[in-house]
């Protein structure tokens, strides 16, 4: 399956995009982003989810907010193809 997603490598320039590191604060700016993204609000971000697009949309405006702006074809999004695996535990052997 296709998804738009934001490249980790993209969620990396935030830190470096909103803070200056001689900011008094800039420690604690920098792990207000991680703790959303982690947040259980977010629960997990599993791809194609509600949760992964408020993730995927919160980068976005901070890149905007930055004044970064889209480097793919799609804006801030990119297409990548996702292989998803389920384990089926019923078959489980001891």
């Amino acid at each position: 399956m296709k998804i738009k997603v934001i490249a980790l490598l993209a969620v990396a320039a935030i830190p470096g995009a909103l803070v200056q590191a001689n900011s008094p604060d800039a420690a604690e700016r920098w792990f207000a982003h991680v703790r959303f993204l982690a947040s259980d609000e977010l629960a997990g971000r599993k791809t194609g989810t509600t949760e992964f697009t408020k993730a995927e949309e919160y980068v976005q405006e901070q890149f905007k907010e930055a004044g970064l702006g889209p480097a793919c074809a799609h804006g801030y999004l990119q297409d990548v193809g996702f292989v998803t695996v389920q384990l089926d535990t019923s078959r489980r052997t001891t």
